[in-house]
Protein backbone atom coordinates (compact mmCIF):
# COMPACT_ATOMS: atom_id res chain seq x y z
CA UNK A 1 0.00 0.00 0.00
CA UNK A 2 1.24 3.24 -0.94
CA UNK A 3 1.59 6.04 1.94
CA UNK A 4 -0.32 8.97 0.78
CA UNK A 5 2.28 12.04 0.99
CA UNK A 6 0.57 14.61 1.92
CA UNK A 7 -0.46 13.02 5.41
CA UNK A 8 3.07 12.32 5.76
CA UNK A 9 4.85 15.45 4.96
CA UNK A 10 1.98 17.19 7.55
CA UNK A 11 2.87 13.81 9.81
CA UNK A 12 6.45 14.99 9.92
CA UNK A 13 6.14 18.45 10.19
CA UNK A 14 3.97 18.13 13.17
CA UNK A 15 5.85 15.78 14.79
CA UNK A 16 9.05 18.54 14.32
CA UNK A 17 6.70 21.10 16.17
CA UNK A 18 6.09 19.11 19.09
CA UNK A 19 9.58 18.60 19.79
CA UNK A 20 10.35 22.01 18.83
CA UNK A 21 8.03 22.70 22.17
CA UNK A 22 8.58 19.69 24.03
CA UNK A 23 9.90 22.14 27.12
CA UNK A 24 7.70 25.24 26.40
CA UNK A 25 6.72 26.24 30.32
CA UNK A 26 2.97 26.82 30.88
CA UNK A 27 1.33 30.32 30.56
CA UNK A 28 2.01 32.20 33.23
CA UNK A 29 5.34 31.06 34.29
CA UNK A 30 8.67 32.54 35.50
CA UNK A 31 12.06 31.20 36.15
CA UNK A 32 13.48 30.84 39.28
CA UNK A 33 15.98 33.88 40.37
CA UNK A 34 19.60 33.19 40.54
CA UNK A 35 19.22 34.41 44.11
CA UNK A 36 16.28 31.67 44.20
CA UNK A 37 18.96 28.67 42.71
CA UNK A 38 21.69 29.82 45.76
CA UNK A 39 18.90 29.51 48.28
CA UNK A 40 17.88 26.15 47.63
CA UNK A 41 21.60 24.20 46.80
CA UNK A 42 23.61 22.84 49.45
CA UNK A 43 26.85 23.47 47.72
CA UNK A 44 27.01 26.47 45.69
CA UNK A 45 30.68 26.66 43.37
CA UNK A 46 32.38 28.28 40.39
CA UNK A 47 34.54 25.98 38.18
CA UNK A 48 35.25 25.49 34.76
CA UNK A 49 34.59 21.65 33.07
CA UNK A 50 37.41 19.73 32.43
CA UNK A 51 35.97 16.48 31.40
CA UNK A 52 32.44 15.11 30.57
CA UNK A 53 30.99 11.71 30.26
CA UNK A 54 28.05 12.08 27.74
CA UNK A 55 25.05 9.33 28.47
CA UNK A 56 24.57 6.66 26.37
CA UNK A 57 20.73 7.07 26.38
CA UNK A 58 19.46 9.49 23.63
CA UNK A 59 16.05 9.56 25.80
CA UNK A 60 17.18 10.15 29.12
CA UNK A 61 20.40 12.38 28.97
CA UNK A 62 22.03 12.91 32.20
CA UNK A 63 25.66 14.06 30.98
CA UNK A 64 28.56 13.86 34.34
CA UNK A 65 30.78 16.24 33.95
CA UNK A 66 34.08 16.63 35.91
CA UNK A 67 35.25 20.43 37.51
CA UNK A 68 37.61 22.00 38.02
CA UNK A 69 36.81 24.13 41.37
CA UNK A 70 38.00 27.44 41.37
CA UNK A 71 35.71 29.18 44.79
CA UNK A 72 32.98 27.61 46.91
CA UNK A 73 30.25 29.98 47.76
CA UNK A 74 28.24 27.19 50.15
CA UNK A 75 29.78 23.83 51.34
CA UNK A 76 33.40 22.62 51.15
CA UNK A 77 35.32 20.24 49.09
CA UNK A 78 38.16 19.29 46.80
CA UNK A 79 39.48 21.22 43.80
CA UNK A 80 38.10 18.78 41.21
CA UNK A 81 34.92 17.06 41.74
CA UNK A 82 32.37 15.18 39.58
CA UNK A 83 28.34 16.42 38.77
CA UNK A 84 25.63 14.92 37.31
CA UNK A 85 22.33 16.12 35.59
CA UNK A 86 23.23 18.00 32.79
CA UNK A 87 20.78 18.10 29.39
CA UNK A 88 20.58 19.62 27.02
CA UNK A 89 17.88 22.72 27.17
CA UNK A 90 15.49 20.97 25.01
CA UNK A 91 14.64 18.44 27.37
CA UNK A 92 14.41 21.47 29.77
CA UNK A 93 18.00 21.28 31.40
CA UNK A 94 21.32 22.70 31.25
CA UNK A 95 23.71 21.60 28.52
CA UNK A 96 27.64 21.41 29.99
CA UNK A 97 30.39 22.71 27.28
CA UNK A 98 34.13 21.45 27.65
CA UNK A 99 36.20 24.11 28.92
CA UNK A 100 33.29 26.14 30.20
CA UNK A 101 33.23 27.94 33.12
CA UNK A 102 29.69 27.78 35.60
CA UNK A 103 28.01 28.77 38.89
CA UNK A 104 26.64 25.55 39.85
CA UNK A 105 23.54 25.59 42.52
CA UNK A 106 24.39 21.72 43.75
CA UNK A 107 23.07 18.88 45.75
CA UNK A 108 25.94 16.07 47.29
CA UNK A 109 25.16 12.10 46.09
CA UNK A 110 23.82 10.30 49.21
CA UNK A 111 25.68 7.83 47.62
CA UNK A 112 28.56 7.26 45.30
CA UNK A 113 30.26 11.12 46.14
CA UNK A 114 30.24 13.47 43.89
CA UNK A 115 27.08 16.00 43.53
CA UNK A 116 23.85 16.78 41.01
CA UNK A 117 22.84 19.88 40.04
CA UNK A 118 19.96 21.24 42.53
CA UNK A 119 16.82 21.11 39.44
CA UNK A 120 14.10 22.11 41.01
CA UNK A 121 12.44 23.97 38.16
CA UNK A 122 13.70 23.80 34.74
CA UNK A 123 16.73 25.55 33.57
CA UNK A 124 17.88 25.33 37.22
CA UNK A 125 20.97 23.89 38.60
CA UNK A 126 23.66 25.52 36.54
CA UNK A 127 24.91 28.69 34.78
CA UNK A 128 27.38 29.36 32.28
CA UNK A 129 29.60 32.42 32.57
CA UNK A 130 29.83 34.65 29.28
CA UNK A 131 32.76 36.32 30.40
CA UNK A 132 33.66 38.73 27.66
CA UNK A 133 31.41 38.23 25.20
CA UNK A 134 28.53 40.57 24.65
CA UNK A 135 26.37 38.80 26.78
CA UNK A 136 28.42 38.84 30.00
CA UNK A 137 26.78 37.63 32.88
CA UNK A 138 29.72 37.08 35.15
CA UNK A 139 29.60 40.10 37.64
CA UNK A 140 25.49 39.76 37.90
CA UNK A 141 25.65 36.04 38.65
CA UNK A 142 28.22 36.61 40.89
CA UNK A 143 26.77 39.68 42.67
CA UNK A 144 23.30 37.95 42.73
CA UNK A 145 24.91 34.44 44.04
CA UNK A 146 26.68 36.00 46.69
CA UNK A 147 24.12 38.16 47.71
CA UNK A 148 22.66 34.50 49.35
CA UNK A 149 26.06 32.73 50.08
CA UNK A 150 28.31 35.61 50.99
CA UNK A 151 32.31 35.52 50.05
CA UNK A 152 33.49 32.44 48.69
CA UNK A 153 36.97 30.81 49.07
CA UNK A 154 38.97 28.51 47.04
CA UNK A 155 39.26 24.99 47.88
CA UNK A 156 42.19 24.87 49.80
CA UNK A 157 40.90 27.85 51.67
CA UNK A 158 37.02 27.27 52.64
CA UNK A 159 35.68 25.74 55.65
CA UNK A 160 32.78 23.85 56.15
CA UNK A 161 29.60 25.35 57.50
CA UNK A 162 28.72 24.92 61.33
CA UNK A 163 25.41 24.37 60.09
CA UNK A 164 25.26 22.31 56.59
CA UNK A 165 22.83 23.57 54.36
CA UNK A 166 20.08 21.23 53.09
CA UNK A 167 18.75 21.45 49.32
CA UNK A 168 15.88 23.30 49.33
CA UNK A 169 12.21 22.12 48.27
CA UNK A 170 9.89 24.46 46.08
CA UNK A 171 8.93 27.32 49.18
CA UNK A 172 10.96 26.80 51.90
CA UNK A 173 14.62 26.16 52.07
CA UNK A 174 17.25 26.07 55.43
CA UNK A 175 20.33 27.88 55.32
CA UNK A 176 23.22 29.26 57.25
CA UNK A 177 23.19 33.16 57.14
CA UNK A 178 26.31 34.18 55.57
CA UNK A 179 26.75 37.33 58.34
CA UNK A 180 25.77 35.52 61.59
CA UNK A 181 26.08 31.49 61.46
CA UNK A 182 22.45 31.68 62.23
CA UNK A 183 19.80 28.85 60.75
CA UNK A 184 17.36 30.98 58.99
CA UNK A 185 14.04 29.43 57.01
CA UNK A 186 14.10 31.54 53.82
CA UNK A 187 10.80 31.87 51.55
CA UNK A 188 10.68 31.64 47.75
CA UNK A 189 8.61 32.39 45.46
CA UNK A 190 8.49 30.05 42.54
CA UNK A 191 5.09 27.48 42.42
CA UNK A 192 5.12 24.16 43.95
CA UNK A 193 5.59 21.39 41.40
CA UNK A 194 8.30 23.16 38.81
CA UNK A 195 5.87 25.32 37.25
CA UNK A 196 6.48 24.31 34.24
CA UNK A 197 5.13 21.71 31.31
CA UNK A 198 7.32 19.24 30.14
CA UNK A 199 5.06 18.68 27.68
CA UNK A 200 2.89 22.09 26.76
CA UNK A 201 -0.21 22.80 25.44
CA UNK A 202 1.06 23.51 22.11
CA UNK A 203 2.69 20.16 22.19
CA UNK A 204 -0.37 18.40 23.49
CA UNK A 205 -1.60 19.72 20.49
CA UNK A 206 0.70 18.71 17.41
CA UNK A 207 0.58 14.75 19.18
CA UNK A 208 -3.66 14.80 18.51
CA UNK A 209 -2.79 16.20 15.29
CA UNK A 210 0.03 13.37 14.65
CA UNK A 211 -2.72 10.89 16.46
CA UNK A 212 -5.64 11.64 13.71
CA UNK A 213 -2.97 12.13 11.02
CA UNK A 214 -2.27 8.04 11.45
CA UNK A 215 -5.67 6.84 11.83
CA UNK A 216 -6.15 8.52 8.79
CA UNK A 217 -3.40 6.16 7.15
Amino acid sequence: MKMNTVPLFVFLFAYNIARSWACSPIFGWQPPTIEEQAQRASVVIEGVIIGLNTSANSRVQDDTATVRVKTYYAGCGPSIVTVSGFSHSAACGVSAEMNGTYFLYLCANEVGGGYHLNEFDIHTGAIQIREGTHYDNSKEVKKKTTSVTGAGAAPDACTEPSVPRQCGKPGVNTTESPSDGVSTTVTTKTSEGGGASIISPRAAVAFVLIFHLLSYL
